[in-house]
């Protein structure tokens, strides 16, 4: 949208209202196990080096997780490891539960 609004955005704009949006999952949704994952690779740089700067944001499907990042850190992770763990620790411990880690 290169900064443009809609003119459904723009009408609460110029109302001086704000629109407030907001997503609400369940546990063990995809979406929550994403921001686990996220998180848990922030959490393992900040660990080892506090001045690392990490935005991720992970992406699943069936049998992958994609991780995509942007990271300045000078740590060594493994990443793989941190996702298992990760994953271990949302309850996907088994593959009869249609994900595992």
């Amino acid at each position: 949208m290169s900064g443009q609004f809609s003119g459904f955005h723009e009408a609460f704009i110029n109302e001086g209202m704000l629109l407030f949006t907001s997503k609400l999952v369940g546990e063990g949704h995809p979406d929550t196990i994403c921001d686990q994952i996220s998180d848990a690779v922030f959490d393992a740089h900040l660990q080892q080096n506090p001045d690392s700067k990490v935005a991720c944001n992970t992406v699943a499907k069936t049998i992958m997780i994609f991780l995509a990042a942007e990271i300045m850190s000078r740590t060594a992770i493994n990443y793989q490891k941190v996702v298992q763990e990760a994953i271990k620790h949302t309850g996907y411990d088994d593959s009869s539960k249609g994900f595992d880690y």
